[in-house]
């Protein structure tokens, strides 16, 4: 954690922070130190009052568990991201002095030397902070990573400002993105973006790939469950909940479908989800 302090800065004013300290010298902004991990905010999780995100919050706290249920019974089917990043990982991911970050990471430690970064502090997080704010010095980071993070962000183009600023020059960044996704608080969700969208959205980079990795059969799943939950709850909340957990129990096999749709030429008009390599210009 010591080495973590040499590429931390103050996220209001960007004065650097060398030492375990209480306050920025410059600005006057509070942070701490506490049970290995570093505080620049703290989230109140009673803000957000929506019962799927009470769920999920409860379940990651319990990471094994809670990634088998979202990887069996979720409407997602989640395998080609996961290879995905397994080869940019280890494709990338190929030296001990490299500083890698996993911005809204959660509680998933994807690797041991992947620093956490979150808005809650779950017990995998080192970091605990605002990601429109990264409290990291200019050109710091070699790898970024955010999967499934940029929805729930008021302002994402200001988190891909902040990546850029902190990434070295010559750095990646891989990112999953979803587009035809129902609602779904983490905990808050406020956009989706199309492959065009993407690639507006990262224009000062430099394309790697864009391609979709879940695919429309997923996308087409979570709508049909949410809709049948909707039609036979007839406008009662409570039920309407019941029912979606049992409609993600009753028709999740039906996502594999996408282990041969995902690769379809024409996937990305009605993928679930698009995962990104982009790459900050050398010069």
């Amino acid at each position: 954690m010591n080495s973590i302090f040499k590429i931390l800065c103050c996220p209001s004013c960007g004065t650097d922070i060398n030492s375990v300290i209480n306050s920025c010298a410059k600005c006057g902004q509070r942070f701490y130190y506490e049970d290995d991990r570093i505080y620049f905010t703290s989230f109140n999780t009673k803000e957000a009052n929506n019962l799927f995100f009470k769920i999920k919050h409860f379940l990651k706290f319990r990471t094994s568990l809670y990634d088998s249920m979202v990887n069996v019974f979720g409407p997602v089917f989640t395998l080609p991201m996961k290879l995905s990043l397994n080869r940019f990982l280890k494709k990338y991911n190929t030296s001990p002095n490299q500083v890698i970050v996993n911005i809204g990471s959660g509680n998933t430690k994807l690797t041991p030397d992947i620093i956490n970064l979150d808005i809650i502090d779950y017990k995998n997080v080192n970091i605990v902070s605002d990601i429109e704010q990264l409290p990291f010095l200019d050109h710091s980071i070699d790898i970024l990573i955010n999967i499934a993070v940029l929805e729930h962000v008021r302002n994402p183009e200001r988190v891909v400002e902040e990546m850029y600023r902190v990434l070295k020059h010559g750095g990646i960044i891989y990112s999953y993105i979803p587009f035809l996704q129902p609602f779904h608080a983490s905990p808050f969700d406020y956009k989706r973006y199309s492959s065009e969208g993407i690639k507006n959205l990262y224009n000062e980079f430099e394309f790697i790939s864009l391609k979709p990795t879940a695919g429309p059969m997923s996308a087409l799943l979570w709508i049909f469950q949410e809709w049948l939950s909707m039609i036979f709850s007839f406008g009662i909340k409570p039920l309407y909940y019941l029912l979606c957990l049992f409609f993600m129990l009753l028709t999740f096999p039906i996502k594999i479908l996408d282990l041969f749709l995902v690769y379809h030429p024409m996937a990305k008009n009605i993928a679930s989800g698009f995962s990104i390599i982009v790459k900050k210009s050398k010069n």
